[in-house]
């Protein structure tokens, strides 16, 4: 559960960040884009206005969409930005309280499959040192020897064996203590650069929903001209994918969880190299998953068609700045 505290104190605290400079600031932005709204509305209403005497049809929509549009930027953070935050914000919520992250399980779990590595390859060397002292013992027995020469020489024998099989018990107990001392250390680097890029991912989260937050005032009164009207969905479509990052972080990094925990259980049988190393991939491909998130949300938002305005903004830009020409000259 510390996870899940931890992550719902930062959160908590972005949050409030958040808000105290959206509040600060955003009054500001939303006095130039309403000044910008009304050149435009002005502009647009005038070419409206132009091709009603021209005999051209003009629909009812088409006279109030500048309004509407001119309304909603004066009044940005009542009618957009407050419902907008909110509703994205119960949506995340709610998505990141059902995913229920505790690492304690996989902890215990993975202390308890290095300990027992550990007692397996003192289990090893054991065998090894036991094995060494039969083979002695087999040897010729000290009562079949003729001269007291050879029975001080099988003597002498016999305690460098001992010798040997003690010094070759402490050799390989340090290779298999160092060998799980490296890997528990790597682990530990890896577990805790996860936790960086999760942080550092939340904090890039907020920062990108305060900029476009701060930035949606010019986005709906570009939507003024017919040239930039899908503006409003790109700029919703953006905001969407980057409140996704958190929820949609919380459940990558759920279904590591879930993976680890099942290579964990079968690493032994399945796999047939230890424990630590199992965990060791694990964490490097949590690690991967987790910097796939942004991405991940792009495809989600992708594959509805929202995101469809931004693949033509140069010809967008072309037409609007040909329409200016022509009506210059």
């Amino acid at each position: 559960m510390r996870t899940v505290l931890a992550l719902s104190n930062t959160i908590g605290y972005l949050e409030g960040l958040r808000a105290n400079i959206v509040a600060a600031k955003l009054g500001a932005f939303t006095a130039l884009a309403s000044l910008l709204a009304a050149i435009l509305a002005a502009c647009v209403l005038l070419k409206i206005a132009h091709d009603y005497m021209e005999g051209q049809g003009v629909t009812l929509w088409t006279l109030v969409r500048p309004l509407v549009l001119l309304v909603l930027v004066c009044n940005f953070n009542t009618f957009v930005a407050t419902p907008v935050h909110g509703l994205c914000n119960i949506f995340t919520k709610s998505m990141t309280t059902n995913v229920d992250i505790s690492f304690d399980q996989y902890k215990s779990m993975l202390g308890k499959g290095m300990m027992e590595s550990f007692n397996h390859g003192w289990q090893k060397t054991q065998q090894a040192v036991d094995q060494t002292l039969r083979d002695l013992e087999a040897e010729t027995p000290v009562a079949e020897e003729k001269s007291w020469v050879a029975r001080a020489a099988t003597r002498v024998k016999d305690v460098l064996g001992g010798v040997f099989c003690g010094l070759m018990n402490v050799k390989m107990s340090i290779e298999n203590f160092v060998y799980l001392g490296l890997a528990t250390l790597l682990i530990s680097f890896l577990i805790l650069l996860a936790k960086i890029v999760i942080f550092s991912q939340q904090v890039s989260c907020y920062i990108y929903l305060m900029l476009l937050m701060l930035l949606g005032p010019f986005s709906f009164a570009l939507a003024i001209l017919p040239s930039f009207s899908n503006s409003i969905g790109s700029w919703l479509a953006k905001y969407i994918q980057t409140c996704l990052w958190i929820p949609m972080g919380q459940l990558v990094l759920f279904i590591n969880y879930q993976l680890m925990l099942t290579f964990l259980n079968q690493a032994d049988d399945a796999y047939g190299f230890g424990m630590q190393w199992i965990a060791v991939a694990c964490s490097i491909v949590c690690i991967f998953n987790v910097l796939s998130v942004p991405k991940i949300c792009n495809y989600v938002i992708d594959s509805t068609g929202a995101n469809g305005a931004h693949s033509q903004p140069a010809s967008i830009a072309a037409r609007t700045v040909g329409w200016a020409v022509r009506k210059v000259i």
